[in-house]
């Protein structure tokens, strides 16, 4: 039979994800491929790029429709499960359709914009972009060692290895070899195993740092045939017998060429793909007084075993090219360069160089193109949430700003753990919130070591999990001087369209350390990325401690709260004073309006949950609403809101033509609303009696 098309294949995969179980893509893709009857020669047909079967490709289309419609989802990168409607509409019929995919908007929305790329399409690696390719793989791979707890994959028999090869064919070894020891030692000779060029092809001690075998031993430049017992010397071509004064001479050349690339690249600073192509440079000039070249695989594998930290376990040109095109990365020209390719996506992605070639790191690639330009996609539109990043929640006290910020988190993050709280103060300063070196104490002595602020935890946080979101909260970010304790952090503020800083801005040398200490990378300059959310609180009745700059303003999206923004939300309080019921809200209004007639500006007044936003589902005693408000409402007005005012504001608590805050807090159990002005205890009057001619109202229409 033919081989189906992706959209004859959603039963299959609906029905082996009906058992709830959580699929390897790469492993669902092989069990479904097994269920279709095919000859072995179908079975065995790849896409044109070779790099995968037809069918194992058309299943991997299969799961991505499905994802696209809803019926299926990928938790995590690499993995797929059922979703709830995907088992539902399984359950009603098996045989899915196109035509079922289509009742979702989802997969029309997604079906229409390929339709547009078709004729645009662009290879995923070539694809135009503002992100590395090396942060999108590197994420990958360390997204799954995260959420496998698989570490580095580091693996003691690898070490090992490299162990006893540097033991054995340390350069310092080799310097000290001269004469006829330097051939016997080095290169292939009567059948000899306990030679350099023996243990590198054929010991399978060495297997694992990469093969070479195959072809003549003319690549070694340099050996003993097996027939004439003669040394030859020079590639197939230009091969020559020597005799053996010659070959000491060349076999110490090719010696010296080796020893001195070792000590080149033990000092040689390789940290970026740069390095690698100025090593290159360097190590032709090493050896070009000797008939190899320091591209030769021999060579190559030497130096990986003698530094396992700096080189990949591949030695072939073109295959090096083969294996950073599956990882997603465009090849640079130059043999030393693919190496530093190879290093810098190792590094990024905390892994050893050797691990990068371990089955379960490359079966993470084995991808469908949309998948991959989906991971892109993210990359560079950045992380997608429709809250601002920089927002500053201000308006007078109680008027809900922190329970609404509240709220907003609890639609942003679902882990406590994503999320750092922090309160400005007139003392804080840049030290506290970015970070500085501080005393740290340590068995029996101090060392100092940098301590990282709220910001710079968060970013860390933030860098090392670009796919979830994290907030960093600020309350009473007026309190303290903005400008002093942000420092050239301001600058980072400015958000791109894509929601990352428009500028980056310079590291300094502790805070280079502690980035690389965490991340495992060097980061000469900084940037806030699109998942780290800043959001703070401002009282703007506090608006006079520390006045903000437009610069710094400018970079904030300002949310205001009125000063009866949800008053709704209150309007259940109410208690009974001097045999009175009285509403909370409408006294907080009556003595707002007594503030305003002081040309008290609005900042000032009393916001809706100014003092009781603990008690909004639930009810509040006469007794507790006494305390709260002597204690809280009482003392704000007397020492502050209305402190040039006491006298009007408390005319019903006068003695003597004077206010003392004692006695209205006294007479306040007692009289209750009488402490206040007549203005306010009329207002209150007025609105009982509307209350009660509406109540009267309903009374005689239902007696009707």
């Amino acid at each position: 039979m033919a081989i189906p098309r992706h959209n004859e294949l959603y039963g299959k995969v609906l029905k082996l994800l009906s058992d709830k179980k959580v699929y390897k893509t790469s492993e669902l893709k092989e069990i479904v491929a097994s269920q279709v009857d095919l000859t072995d020669e179908e079975r065995n047909l790849y896409i044109p790029s070779g790099s995968e079967k037809i069918i194992n490709n058309r299943v991997g289309w299969a799961v991505t429709s499905l994802k696209k419609a809803g019926l299926v989802e990928s938790k995590k990168w690499g993995y797929v499960n059922i979703t709830e409607i995907g088992l539902e509409e399984f359950n009603k019929n098996p045989n899915v359709t196109d035509d079922l995919l289509k009742n979702y908007p989802s997969y029309v929305e997604w079906m229409t914009s390929e339709s547009k790329k078709k004729s645009k399409k662009k290879n995923p690696l070539t694809k135009e972009k503002n992100i590395s390719n090396y942060d999108v793989s590197s994420n990958i791979i360390k997204t799954y060692l995260k959420e496998n707890n698989l570490g580095n994959l580091s693996k003691p028999e690898h070490e090992n290895m490299f162990k006893k090869f540097q033991n054995k064919f340390s350069p310092e070894s080799l310097e000290k070899l001269d004469g006829l020891d330097l051939l016997n030692k080095m290169f292939l000779h009567d059948g000899d195993k306990n030679n350099l060029c023996y243990y590198l092809e054929f010991s399978n001690d060495f297997n694992a740092a990469g093969g070479i075998g195959g072809g003549a031993a003319t690549k070694y430049t340099l050996f003993k045939s097996a027939k004439t017992k003669k040394w030859k010397s020079g590639y197939s071509r230009t091969l020559k017998e020597v005799d053996e004064k010659e070959a000491i001479d060349i076999g110490t050349k090719i010696r010296d060429a080796l020893v001195n690339g070792a000590k080149y690249i033990k000092n040689a600073v390789l940290e970026t793909v740069e390095d690698y192509k100025n090593l290159e440079d360097e190590l032709n000039k090493i050896f070009e007084n000797c008939l190899l070249k320091p591209t030769n695989n021999w060579i190559h594998k030497y130096y990986v075993l003698i530094f396992p930290e700096k080189f990949p376990i591949v030695h072939s040109d073109q295959m090096k090219k083969e294996i950073l095109q599956e990882f997603l990365i465009v090849p640079e020209k130059g043999y030393y360069a693919n190496d530093g390719q190879l290093y810098l996506l190792s590094k990024k992605s905390n892994i050893k160089p050797y691990s990068l070639y371990d089955n379960e790191i490359r079966e993470l690639f084995s991808f469908d193109v949309n998948e991959v330009e989906d991971y892109y996609d993210f990359y560079l539109e950045g992380f997608e949430s429709d809250l601002k990043r920089n927002i500053i929640y201000f308006g007078a006290p109680g008027t809900g700003k922190s329970y609404n910020l509240n709220q907003d988190k609890e639609k942003l993050i679902d882990d406590e753990n994503n999320y750092e709280r922090v309160t400005f103060h007139p003392d804080y300063s840049y030290a506290n919130f970015v970070g500085t070196y501080k005393p740290v104490p340590k068995a029996d002595s101090i060392s100092y070591e940098y301590v990282p602020g709220p910001f710079m935890r968060s970013l860390v946080k933030a860098l090392k999990c670009p796919e979830k979101p994290f907030l960093l909260i600020i309350e009473e970010i007026n309190r303290s001087n903005v400008a002093a304790v942000f420092g050239d952090v301001f600058q980072l503020l400015d958000r791109d369209k894509n929601n990352e800083s428009r500028y980056s801005i310079e590291t300094t040398e502790d805070m280079r350390n502690y980035l690389k200490s965490e991340l495992n990378e060097d980061y000469e300059k900084i940037k806030i990325p699109s998942n780290m959310f800043i959001w703070a609180t401002m009282n703007s009745a506090d608006q006079g401690v520390f006045p903000m700059d437009t610069a710094f303003k400018r970079r904030w999206d300002f949310k205001y709260f009125g000063i009866n923004y949800n008053e709704e939300l209150i309007k259940h309080i109410k208690v009974n004073l001097n045999n009175q019921e009285i509403s909370w809200n409408d006294l907080r209004k009556a003595i707002n309006n007594e503030l305003l007639s002081y040309r008290i500006n609005e900042d000032k007044l009393l916001g809706p949950f100014f003092a009781f936003n603990e008690y909004l589902d639930e009810e509040l005693s006469d007794e507790e609403f006494k305390e709260i408000f002597k204690n809280k409402i009482i003392m704000y007005l007397f020492e502050d809101a209305a402190k040039a005012k006491r006298n009007d504001l408390f005319a019903g608590a006068k003695e003597n033509n004077n206010v003392i805050y004692s006695r209205v807090c006294e007479l306040f159990d007692t009289i209750g609303i009488e402490i206040f002005c007549d203005s306010i205890r009329d207002e209150l009057l007025s609105l009982e009696e509307e209350t009660l001619e509406d109540i009267g109202e309903v009374f005689e229409a239902s007696e009707e």
